[in-house]
């Protein structure tokens, strides 16, 4: 059952009525529809849907999500109603996770439901007094949801460093969210406000991100994913990754991301070695008071760090990449490195 879209054509009307998502003209109805009509070749092309039902084809005395109106007049141009229901019968869209959400496996994020500082979204926020959660972050029996964290209070940020891989050979504007939200949401990439939801999903959702957001992607980086969602009744969810989505063919493979490219800093000062057994130490030594903090790639901090930051003992963590991240009162530098 695919739930269907409110307009209202005065005149036509049996009374006010019910309505599950509301256009305001003809265009922002076919608009939506199509967007549903998308989300269903999703679904059949990547989880096997076969069938649908739209609801439904007229208005009724107590709802007004018919394709036509109580009397039997067509609200929108019924070839283009026919066009977005062939392209579901007749075509594919696949979708290929670029950053994971947590619907299949577990995502680790920073979380607060306290109101934190502005800055709360930027690369140089410090999150360290921020809990950690698996995602995702709700209350038993939302719809759709895949509860790891509960999460039962008005608001919710989240906060996730990702790495991406190569994006080179990638339509940037084929990038979308892979989002579950109940209910009101802002994502934002690298500080960058990147996409706005209103209402609620049922399940994850395909979410458009907006031109500053692909903008401000750094490709075979570590980039940070942030999120605000507000909740005002009912049931309560919010877990989001990134994908890239391909027409009538699956999309190529995105490298993945590598920390090797990301040592040398523009400055000239590095972190080495590279592949470290117990220790590191970088090129230059820090001039200004600087902190740090070295977090994996789950976005987990496993080490706080201060002082002039010389030689860091890095013995006791396990192997694997790892960025190392250095805060002084102006700037924020990431420097990576793998444990062996």
């Amino acid at each position: 059952l695919f739930r269907g879209i409110g307009y209202k054509i005065p005149g036509h009307l049996w009374n006010d009525g019910f309505g599950y998502i509301m256009a305001d003209n003809e265009s922002d109805y076919l608009a939506l529809y199509e967007q549903y009509a998308d989300q269903l070749t999703m679904f059949k092309t990547n989880q096997g849907l076969s069938a649908a039902v739209y609801t439904e084809i007229t208005d009724v005395e107590i709802e007004i999500n018919g394709l036509m109106t109580y009397d039997r007049l067509d609200k929108a141009d019924a070839n283009r109603l026919k066009t977005a229901n062939e392209k579901v019968i007749k075509h594919d869209i696949y979708i290929t996770e670029v950053v994971p959400s947590a619907e299949k496996v577990e995502q680790t994020w920073k979380f607060s439901t306290n109101l934190p500082p502005s800055n709360w979204n930027l690369n140089t926020f410090n999150d360290s007094n921020w809990n950690s959660g698996k995602a995702g972050f709700g209350t038993e029996g939302t719809p759709g949801a895949v509860i790891r964290t509960i999460w039962n209070t008005s608001d919710i940020w989240i906060r996730r460093n990702v790495g991406i891989g190569d994006l080179s050979a990638v339509n940037l504007e084929n990038l979308v969210f892979n989002i579950h939200h109940d209910e009101d949401c802002e994502i934002y990439i690298n500080g960058v406000l990147a996409a706005t939801v209103t209402g609620w999903s049922t399940g994850y959702v395909i979410l458009p991100i907006n031109s500053s957001g692909i903008g401000a992607l750094k490709s075979n980086s570590m980039n940070l994913i942030a999120i605000h969602c507000k909740q005002t009744g009912g049931g309560q969810y919010i877990d989001a990754g990134i994908s890239l989505y391909s027409y009538d063919q699956p999309a190529p493979e995105i490298p993945k991301y590598t920390a090797l490219s990301d040592l040398l800093r523009v400055d000239g000062n590095f972190l080495f070695p590279g592949l470290a057994d117990e220790f590191v130490q970088f090129s230059k030594p820090f001039t200004n008071q600087v902190t740090g903090s070295i977090i994996n790639t789950s976005g987990v901090e496993v080490k706080k760090l201060s002082g002039d930051l010389g030689y860091i003992n890095v013995s006791q963590l396990p192997a694997g990449f790892y960025l190392l991240k250095v805060t002084d009162k102006y700037d924020v530098q990431n420097f990576r490195f793998i444990k062996k």
